[in-house]
């Protein structure tokens, strides 16, 4: 289920609990802001070692990383290369470009419909 940062903190409470959280924002510097919100000493309803903050820009994660509150970093940087790595890779052992698609698709088929549902509560709501 994915739920903003209002709703998130509801459920903690009503769990008495964290839960674990993707912290992401259009921008590297909106992301940053909100980790380094949630990184403050007695932050309750964020346990650093459950989330993972996704920059879109290097400089982002190195900020972050640079915390060391234990968030797990990652910037689409790194994503983008080890995906066009991996491509490259299946390309050189002779894969066909409609065969690497095909199995990104059904190995990402999870990720994709998590994110579809995110776009569509974002729209709707």
């Amino acid at each position: 289920q994915v739920v903003d940062q209002v709703q998130a903190v509801k459920l903690c409470k009503q769990l008495n609990t964290t839960i674990p959280r993707l912290i992401h924002y259009p921008s590297t510097a909106e992301t940053v802001n909100a980790a380094y919100a949630l990184a403050r000493p007695g932050e309750l309803y964020c346990d650093p070692r459950h989330t993972l903050v996704l920059c879109e820009r290097d400089w982002g994660a190195q900020e972050i990383r640079k915390l060391n509150v234990g968030f797990k970093v990652l910037s689409a940087a790194e994503i983008i290369d080890d995906l066009l790595r991996e491509v490259r890779q299946w390309a050189r052992h002779g894969f066909s470009g409609r065969e690497i698609q095909t199995e990104l698709d059904r190995r990402d088929a999870t990720i994709l419909k998590l994110l579809r549902s995110a776009m569509h509560a974002a729209c709707s709501g």
